[in-house]
């Protein structure tokens, strides 16, 4: 099962929300069995002997199932809102300018010193 620091790092690395959620619902392909060497021929004049047969390879462990799209996706969407969340809190919103301000900067206007030095 992926863990949020692995969607993370995808999603950081460049892929969309339907590549994790693809690459996430894929299960590995399990290894191909190795064949066992072939025994070296023996010479004519001799019977050869029966090759004992090759013991069975074990079978791959099933791995662990993967959540459903769904799952993913809700999850994606947590994290997006989180961040988006955060980012609006830490940004610096520049105080808006209401008419009674613009007035009083006409009327009474801030006089800045000039440094002739």
């Amino acid at each position: 099962m992926a863990n949020i620091n692995d969607i993370l790092t995808l999603a950081r690395s460049g892929f969309s929300r339907q590549e994790i959620a693809l690459i996430l619902s894929q299960n590995p392909p399990s290894p191909a069995p190795v064949p066992a060497p072939a025994p070296a021929p023996v010479p004519a004049p001799a019977p050869a002997p029966v090759p004992a047969p090759a013991p069975a390879p074990e079978p791959a462990p099933t791995p662990a199932p993967v959540p459903a799209a769904d799952q993913v996706n809700q999850r994606l969407d947590r994290i997006m809102e989180l961040m988006q969340t955060n980012a609006i809190l830490g940004s610096n919103q520049p105080k808006q300018e209401t008419a009674d301000d613009i007035l009083a900067s006409i009327i009474n206007p801030k006089m800045e010193v000039e440094n002739n030095g």
